[in-house]
């Protein structure tokens, strides 16, 4: 019989979710990045977008900073930091992608529904 690569992996072994666990987290992480660069380069025009986005990257390094350099933080992870990062990412666009003021928000007057498909994903989850 023909063996798959999903017969090979052994689902209970910890070194199989480890690395999951790794990859989902890095991905959160440089998705998160990715995007704090994308608001910076699309959405920077006027002072308060900057404001917005500024204070997300910043409140992100403090929370990965807390988690990684704080003594006696215990039960935490850098998954959910991640997971954070990512959300924090997604609220910063959602904000400066409802600036009403057109010189701010380029994007403005066009279809959302990107933006409206993230949100319902995002309230399912």
């Amino acid at each position: 019989e023909k063996s798959t690569a999903a017969d090979d992996v052994d689902w209970g072994s910890g070194v199989f979710w480890l690395r999951a666990i790794i990859g989902v987290t890095v991905g959160l992480f440089a998705a998160s990045l990715t995007g704090i660069i994308l608001l910076y380069k699309h959405f920077s025009g006027c002072g308060e977008n900057t404001a917005v986005i500024t204070l997300t990257l910043l409140g992100i390094l403090a929370i990965v900073g807390i988690q990684l350099f704080v003594p006696n933080v215990e039960g935490g992870s850098l998954l959910t930091t991640s997971v954070i990062a990512a959300y924090a990412t997604y609220l910063a666009w959602s904000v400066v992608s409802k600036n009403p003021n057109a010189e701010c928000n380029p994007s403005l007057g066009g279809d959302d529904l990107g933006g409206i498909l993230v949100g319902l994903v995002l309230t399912v989850v």
